[in-house]
């Protein structure tokens, strides 16, 4: 893909303008590299994702040029679901990963990039068997903080694992949901914290 030089000083970023995501997950979702000034607060969503086995690529179009992508980033991007027209941010993409000087600075910014983000779309991989148990089990946890009287959080886990069907299938869930390779990554924290809303 071809870079053109950003303006560092007026801490601009690249971001991936959407021209259209088909429905069938065959055919590769369409982008416009597009470049904003972070000061003018352009609206964008980060993709907070793991980078994942990069031997294992999806194609994506880029500025009506085909690349290559790792299955990860291109199923993140898929996933965030955006109509023609939304701004996403994706480091992989976003950042000439060739350019070492580019790259320190885009670094630099990533708090403001995750800050100033309208909200950061959290891509935790694909969706393991019973992890659909997890997401129920943690929809009934949240309705249980909603109610008047704040029991302890083992009180709130079994009431809301009592809720949930399937309840041996919600704790495989679980394990499924915590053992994916994003939450071994670092800079989660600082994207995840810096975020004013997350999307999963």
């Amino acid at each position: 893909m071809e870079y053109e030089q950003l303006d560092i000083p007026e801490f601009e970023i690249r971001l991936l303008e959407v021209i259209e995501a088909p429905s069938n997950p065959i055919e590769p979702i369409r982008f416009k590299g597009t470049t904003r000034k972070l000061g003018h607060r352009p609206e964008y969503k980060a993709i907070s994702y793991c980078w994942g086995d990069t031997s294992k690529t999806l194609p994506i179009e880029v500025n009506e040029r085909i690349i290559h992508v790792s299955e990860n980033l291109a199923r993140s991007l898929r996933a965030a679901g955006s109509a023609p027209g939304a701004l996403l941010w994706a480091d992989a993409i976003c950042i000439n990963q060739d350019d070492p000087v580019e790259k320190a600075n885009q670094v630099r910014l990533m708090h403001l990039i995750y800050s100033r983000a309208g909200a950061t779309i959290v891509w935790l991989g694909e969706e393991g068997t019973n992890m659909k148990y997890a997401h129920a089990l943690l929809r009934n946890i949240n309705l249980e903080e909603q109610k008047e009287h704040e029991p302890a959080a083992i009180d709130k886990f079994s009431a809301a694992l009592r809720k949930t069907q399937h309840s041996a299938k919600a704790l495989r869930g679980l394990h499924e949901l915590l053992s994916v390779p994003y939450w071994e990554r670092v800079w989660i924290i600082q994207e995840i914290a810096k975020a004013q809303v997350v999307e999963v």
